[in-house]
């Protein structure tokens, strides 16, 4: 904009300086050239002396009778002054009759810049002595029309200056237009236009951001209809298979506390039954709280602990490990030589752990070891797990929710997770900040016997 405004005020400057001259020059040149001039000002001269002999006006000095002569002359100016005396060295001072109300003034201007232009002829004045008068006359209509030639040349330059303005603008308010329209498309609901503006400036940048926004809202929306999806199969399936294992358990009930069981061996076989089913409703309703953390929407801020991160992952791997160790898999780990301190909530990676521990039962094939890596890395604590792939058909099938839930709760402690396949393993990695230094004085990490007592 500031470009354009001075390519408008240049042509506008060009303009003004460019028609000025022109007008003067058509004006002393073709309008009032020094012939038409000097041809009006000796009519004037002969007009004047033949007034003054016909209304017997003899002194020169009489205004009171040559200045009504002036009416209706414009741009006139008539200076007597002495020429010669035959018997007087009297110098008397000029007199100046004119229409223009600041003759005395203009005629100090005309006298300087336009010498030439005068017409001057000497006249016998007859008294009580004679004594020579010289008349000269001054016709300057070109010093009135120079100021209109300015004027309308200014007035010429403003117009150029903002049309030049509007004309180089003009694309820009295109440009501003197209995008009001889309905008006003998209007002209305629909996301399929694309908002877009050639150049290299604040529009250009302004239209790539909506067009991100635009993007960004359209994969939202397409997340949030993928979500509502997944929550109305998952509350569907749950919903069907709560039920079976919620009858199977209360009918053992019923038949255990009916004293319908005919001995204790029966009784028994009943309540490890009802044992069974009730864990299998606990895990889904386990899988209910994942999916409800990964997809509830609320990022509300969690009650964080400043721990040792070293301290912390070696708790929560030695839990993974037994558990897994229960299951018939082999566990290894290695740890770094130096910590961190890190801001976490044990109990929710302890679900970390927990849906790790999961996935390898469900997925890794136990006859090859289970490995952890445990250390610091550039301002981050690490824990990498990695296991073999079981090969063949697998008889479980998976929702996602888990590592979903896994990625969440990396999400609230700023921190990020990740699974991926490399060749024959799948590799686990959660990754949480180092917590900044606190000042001197300030309250220490919480050691690791408290963290246990607080998971107890």
């Amino acid at each position: 904009m500031v470009l354009y405004a001075l390519i408008s005020f240049c042509l506008a400057a060009g303009v003004f300086f460019g028609g000025r001259a022109l007008g003067r020059y058509a004006i002393e040149h073709a309008v009032y050239t020094p012939e038409r001039i000097r041809a009006y000002e000796k009519k004037a001269f002969g007009e004047f002396i033949a007034y003054m002999n016909d209304n017997g006006i003899a002194d020169f000095t009489d205004a009171a009778g040559i200045q009504p002569w002036f009416s209706g002359r414009s741009h006139l100016i008539v200076a007597i002054h002495n020429g010669g005396y035959a018997f007087t060295d009297t110098n008397d001072a000029t007199l100046i009759y004119s229409s223009v109300p600041d003759a005395a003034s203009t005629y100090e201007l005309l006298q300087n810049e336009y010498a030439d232009y005068w017409y001057a002829c000497p006249v016998t004045v007859k008294g009580d002595y004679l004594r020579t008068k010289v008349v000269r006359v001054m016709y300057f209509p070109m010093y009135a029309a120079f100021r209109y030639v300015t004027f309308a040349a200014g007035i010429a330059s403003f117009l150029v200056f903002g049309a030049c303005l509007l004309l180089l603008v003009r694309r820009k308010t295109r440009v501003i237009s197209r995008l009001a329209s889309q905008l006003e498309v998209m007002a209305g609901g629909d996301l399929t236009q694309p908002l877009s503006a050639a150049g290299n400036d604040e529009l250009t940048t302004l239209a790539e951001n909506m067009e991100e926004m635009r993007l960004s809202f359209i994969e939202r929306l397409r997340r949030e209809e993928e979500m509502t999806r997944s929550s109305s199969q998952l509350l569907t399936d749950m919903s069907h298979d709560l039920r079976t294992p919620l009858t199977a358990l209360i009918g053992y009930l019923d038949l255990v506390s009916s004293g319908k069981c005919a001995d204790e061996e029966r009784k028994a076989a009943f309540i490890e039954s009802a044992r069974k089913r009730a864990y299998q409703i606990k895990d889904m309703t386990d899988e209910l709280f994942e999916y409800f953390l990964v997809y509830s929407g609320k990022d509300s801020e969690l009650p964080l602990e400043r721990m040792d991160a070293q301290t912390l992952f070696g708790q929560l791997w030695s839990d993974a490990a037994f558990a897994l160790e229960n299951e018939g898999f082999t566990c290894r780990a290695q740890y770094g030589e130096a910590s961190v301190t890190v801001n976490a909530s044990p109990r929710l990676l302890t679900r970390v752990l927990d849906n790790i521990v999961s996935n390898i039962k469900k997925y890794a094939d136990p006859a090859f070891p289970v490995e952890a890596d445990i250390r610091a890395e550039e301002g981050f604590f690490v824990l990498r797990v990695r296991n073999r792939i079981k090969t063949g058909p697998q008889k479980a099938e998976s929702s996602g929710i888990g590592l979903a839930s896994c990625r969440k709760i990396a999400e609230l402690h700023s921190g990020d997770f990740s699974g991926k396949e490399e060749d024959v393993f799948y590799i686990c990695t959660l990754r949480l900040p180092a917590a900044a230094e606190k000042a001197e004085g300030s309250e220490a990490a919480l050691p690791h016997a408290q963290y246990e007592g607080e998971n107890r």
